[in-house]
């Protein structure tokens, strides 16, 4: 393993030394973009992973508000239901009392 390690090491210093060669300057302002997009990655993705759990917990509480707003309303919805038959049979009774 640490064998492998020292070849891939190796194999790696021989690449960018082949790209400092062919590329220069370029090569590092490359490096040196890719450093400050890597720090800025590093900075934003813990405050990425914190807003996605608000958004998480967020929804969780919209979702148990909605449920309960639609047990409320099927019930509101029976008694309606229930108050709309008692006054059909009611009237329904008046006129068949006439």
């Amino acid at each position: 393993m640490k064998k492998r390690y020292a070849q891939l090491q190796t194999q790696l210093a021989t690449l960018k030394a082949n790209f400092e060669t062919r590329y220069g300057d370029r090569y590092e302002d490359i490096k040196d973009q890719v450093e400050k997009v890597k720090s800025w990655y590093d900075r934003v993705y813990p405050q990425a992973e914190e807003a996605a759990e608000a958004l998480k917990e967020r929804q969780a509480r919209l979702e148990s508000q909605l449920n309960e707003s639609g047990k409320t309303l099927a019930k509101k919805e029976q008694q309606a239901k229930q108050n709309l038959k008692e006054l059909l049979s009611s009237a329904s009774k008046l006129f068949q009392g006439k």
